[in-house]
């Protein structure tokens, strides 16, 4: 029969992505009380931990580091990551969290499928001396090759015996090269750069060309040799770990297609297709007991406890998302963190340093000339002449804020911000979060008269 070949662009997209997506499992210490008698002869418990999973995904493979949530990783004391081919590593460091954003990046251990950095626990005479059995296995493999080859040419031809004389000094000299890798080989090298030539662990591999190249005190070494080892250092480097393609989460529109891919109760590389249910959902709207900045995706997508950090992908396996949690009591209602918020804090997380928001300093609600009205039309209510216009209506403004050294008061109205129309509160937050701390944001206000509280109001007759 024919061989049938899928073309669904879901499958398609996923054999993009899915290597690079990482399941992760946490340890959290739980306190533990401690009785004020402590004998160090008596063995000790271990403390209590809480466990924890979660997923994520390898978004800069030479450095080996992944995008997760911050409440997957934040606190944890020890953070395991397994591949998807089934390579794990444990003690991986978390560089940085921030909870506004619901977004983490952590750094794998070390370098996978490179023996160098697997073995330098071995100490220097243990990385030397595998790197002679290396070189010895590998020349007993040619030469056995060699004469096999030799064999197969007896059968053929009736080799004679001046052909088997010359398969027994083969083999003498392969016993001897074997026996000289710890001599001139690369085990003695290492030794003679470690003892001799000041090397360290850390500079073990800026040494690497040096270490592949000619001997040193023989006439084969060339200098500009070195730059293509250098080269193809780098370039295994760069293929140790899988990773994803960003894509742009602001060309996302209500009715794409995504894919969540995750690992929900430990299941890992789990896949859920879905549309995209909403492009920019107000975290304000969902009243759900969050303290996110911006705005979120909305999916129908499946998203289940373990898919927190997770990608979610477009139809051409780009991410768009970082799944990060889902509507209780609700079916099919999942949100996801938009890649773009992800692009403008991963290289200050990646560094250790604090992410700063922008901070306006006020709370606010939609306006709406509908709304106003009501407002205007009953007589107990405060003040009386709400502008009817469309906009952010100010509710309360901290002190010491920008919103208070502008003069922003309550009751007033934030008609447009940067030069655009605000209708609603995610049009202001937008604007404040993509104005950078320090920057200027232009804002035009209208104003509502009031009056105080104690004294005589003209309009209503209050005293």
């Amino acid at each position: 029969p024919p061989v049938r070949q899928s073309r669904s662009f879901v499958a398609a997209a996923v054999r993009q992505a899915v290597p690079a997506v990482v399941l992760i499992e946490t340890e959290h210490p739980l306190d533990q009380p401690t009785s004020g008698y402590f004998d160090p002869e008596l063995p000790q418990e271990k403390a209590p931990v809480k466990r924890g999973q979660g997923s994520g995904f390898i978004y800069d493979g030479r450095e080996g580091l992944v995008l997760t949530n911050a409440h997957v990783v934040e606190g944890a004391s020890k953070v395991t990551v397994t591949l998807t081919d089934g390579r794990r590593l444990s003690d991986c460091a978390v560089l940085g969290t921030d909870a506004f954003s619901d977004l983490a990046v952590v750094r794998l251990s070390s370098p996978l499928k490179d023996p160098l950095d697997q073995d330098l626990s071995l100490g220097i005479d243990g990385v030397a001396d595998k790197l002679d059995e290396d070189l010895a296995d590998e020349m007993a493999r040619g030469e056995a090759d060699k004469a096999g080859e030799s064999e197969a040419t007896a059968l053929v031809s009736s080799t004679d015996a001046a052909d088997a004389q010359d398969a027994q000094d083969g083999s003498e000299k392969q016993g001897e090269a074997s026996a000289s890798a710890g001599k001139g080989g690369l085990g003695g090298r290492l030794r003679a750069g470690f003892l001799g030539g000041g090397w360290t662990l850390p500079g073990l591999r800026a040494e690497l060309p040096a270490l592949f190249g000619p001997p040193p005190g023989e006439g084969g070494a060339k200098e500009p040799a070195k730059e293509p080892a250098a080269q193809g250092t780098s370039a295994a480097r760069k293929a140790l770990f899988p990773e994803v393609q960003l894509g742009d989460s602001d060309s996302l529109e209500a009715g794409d297609w995504v894919i969540a891919i995750g690992s929900p109760f430990g299941l890992e590389n789990t896949v859920t297709l879905g549309v995209c249910s909403a492009s920019s959902r107000s975290v304000l709207k969902m009243d759900a007991g969050i303290n996110l900045k911006g705005t979120l995706i909305q999916t129908d997508a499946a998203i289940n406890p373990g898919n927190s950090g997770g990608p979610l992908i477009n139809e051409f396996g780009e991410v768009v998302g970082v799944n990060t949690m889902m509507r209780r009591k609700a079916n099919s209602i999942g949100f996801a963190v938009p890649i773009n918020r992800a692009k403008a804090v991963t290289c200050d997380l990646a560094a250790g340093k604090p992410v700063t928001w922008s901070f306006l300093g006020i709370s606010h609600r939609s306006m709406s000339p509908d709304y106003a009205r009501e407002w205007n039309s009953d007589p107990n209510s405060y003040p009386p002449n709400l502008p009817e216009v469309r906009g952010s209506l100010v509710m309360h403004v901290t002190p010491d804020t920008a919103a208070a050294r502008c003069g922003l008061k309550r009751f007033d109205v934030v008609v447009a911000a940067k030069g655009l129309q605000v209708r609603c509160v995610e049009d202001l937050t937008h604007a404040v979060d993509a104005t950078k701390v320090g920057d200027p944001l232009m804002l035009k206000v209208r104003t509502t008269p009031t009056y105080p509280w104690y004294g005589t109001d003209a309009r209503r007759g209050r005293h």
